[in-house]
This record gives structure tokens, C-alpha cells and sequence, in this order.
């Protein structure tokens, strides 16, 4: 069943063209590539945010409302951080709340902890959400921004617990395996979740020059066959007019060809009537 040709020409006039295409399909593979990210970091988190509170839980000895307090500030925007991730929505925004808050947590960490509390065997709590903190920052803040949280933030942990155990030797061997750790850890995350974004970028980058292409070809063939209809119209026209003239210039022929013919069809009397009236005689 041949196809309509106004359903034709309206399914070409939805065709986005190169320059009003949206961004829900130039950064179709990037959008994608962030769901995967902040799915990622949900679940790294969860288990990095369980393992802190649990440590926290039992480092508790009795009802401080400072630490009580300090348990409040870093794990909840780190579970609406986490439900964010999940659900896909404000990501950006409870990632970055997260990040800033827990740096404020971390600064003010030699005010929190007990003071009798001298172990430097032992990580904190807070230690196991230093990396949180990078991803956080990777998943709400510029590239540069990034790269400074997960250089920043192992050393602000590495001065808190060098100034809870008043800079002993002790300290500074079991904070600068951590500090080292932490920090290597962080710039690897970094450079994975910019490396991954920069292959999406790449591929919407190339779908986008893809369909500008196809777009400016059918454009060109839309106007081509305009052109050509055109043309043939016109050739059609012309051809039908000569075959016209011709016609008309014809038929005067046939006529005097056809008269020329009766006349000779029909040989000229000979005056025999004087030879018939002798014959008679």
C-alpha cells in the first residue's frame, strides 16, 4: 500500500535539525554514564557508610551530645546522599551538601573526640568516609574541584589525627599510611569518572555530528527532488507542447496529401464521345 504522501512530508518536517536538536539526545551516552556513576558511588558508599556507623555506634561510651550531635551532621545528609544517588534526583545538589559538610565534620574533629583517646592504631570513624567525601565531590563539582577534594581531603584528615595524638611518632607512621592510601585511592576515582565521562562525551559528540550529517543530507535530497520534480514538470510541459506543434503542423500535410490522393484516384475523362459515336455508327 503506497504511503501517504502528506504523513511523508510531515514525518521529514519532525526531523530535528542540525542546530535545534536538544540535549536530551546530544548527551544521551552522558546521562547514562552519570546514572551509572551515582549508582555506583550509592553502593560503594552504603557499604564505606555502614562500616563508619558501626564503629561509631560502639565508640559511643556514653550519651555525648556532641558526638551525638557530630553522628547526626555527617550521616544524614550522607543517606539523603545516598537516596539521591538511587533515585536519580538532586544528585548534584545532596552529593555537594554532603562533601561540604563533611569537611566541616573533619575539620572540627579534634574538638569531638575524647581527648583521653590516644590510640594510633585504630581508625576513627570518620576515616572510612574520606573517600565518600571524594566521590561526593566527583559526582556534584567540577573536574578541578574534584581533583583538589581528593588531594585535600586525605591531608585535612592526616593534621586532625596528627593534632588528636599531639604529633607522636606513633601518629605520624599509622597517618601517613592512611594519608597515602586515601589520597592514591581518591585521584584514582577521580581520574576513572572523568576517563568514563570523556569516552560519553565522545560518543554523544559523535552521534550529534552524525545526525547533523544525515540532517543536512536530507535536506539536501528534499531540495533536490524539489528541484527535479520540477524540471520534470517542466520537461513534461515542454515535451507536450512540441508534441502539439507537431501535431498542428501535421495535419495541413495529410490534408493536401490526402486531396493530391482523391485526384488521382480518379483518372481524367478522355473525350471518347466522338470515338463512341463513330463506333456507333
Amino acid at each position: 500500500m503506497p504511503a501517504d504522501p502528506l504523513s511523508i512530508r510531515d514525518a521529514w518536517s519532525k526531523i530535528p535539525s542540525p542546530g535545534g536538536t536538544e540535549t536530551e539526545f546530544e548527551r544521551f551516552t552522558g546521562k547514562r554514564m552519570e546514572r551509572i556513576l551515582a549508582i555506583v558511588v550509592a553502593l560503594g558508599s552504603a557499604v564505606l557508610g555502614a562500616q563508619a556507623l558501626i564503629g561509631a555506634v560502639n565508640s559511643l561510651s556514653r550519651a555525648d551530645v556532641v558526638h551525638i550531635v557530630m553522628l547526626v551532621v555527617v550521616f544524614v545528609p550522607l543517606a539523603a546522599m545516598l537516596v539521591a544517588c538511587l533515585v536519580g534526583r538532586g544528585v548534584r545538589t545532596f552529593s555537594g551538601a554532603f562533601a561540604v559538610v563533611y569537611v566541616l565534620a573533619l575539620a572540627a574533629w579534634p574538638t569531638v573526640v575524647d581527648p583521653a583517646d590516644k590510640s594510633a592504631g585504630d581508625q576513627p570513624w570518620i576515616f572510612f568516609l574520606v573517600n565518600v567525601g571524594v566521590v561526593a565531590a566527583m559526582l556534584a563539582f567540577p573536574l578541578w574541584l574534584q581533583f583538589a577534594w581528593a588531594a585535600g581531603m586525605p591531608l585535612v584528615y592526616g593534621y586532625v589525627r596528627l593534632v588528636q595524638g599531639e604529633f607522636s611518632r606513633e601518629f605520624w607512621v599509622t597517618t601517613a599510611f592512611d594519608v597515602s592510601f586515601t589520597l592514591i585511592l581518591g585521584v584514582v576515582m577521580i581520574s576513572l569518572g572523568w576517563m568514563f565521562r570523556s569516552v560519553a562525551a565522545g560518543v554523544d559528540e559523535a552521534r550529534a555530528q552524525a545526525v547533523s550529517s544525515y540532517s543536512t543530507a536530507a535536506a539536501a535530497r528534499r531540495r533536490r527532488g524539489r528541484a527535479c520534480g520540477d524540471v520534470g514538470v517542466d520537461a513534461r510541459q515542454c515535451a507536450g507542447r512540441a508534441h502539439r506543434r507537431r501535431a498542428g503542423r501535421g495535419r495541413p500535410r495529410e490534408r493536401a496529401r490526402g486531396g493530391d490522393g482523391a485526384r488521382g484516384s480518379h483518372p481524367p475523362r478522355e473525350h471518347g464521345g466522338g470515338r463512341r459515336a463513330g463506333g456507333e455508327r
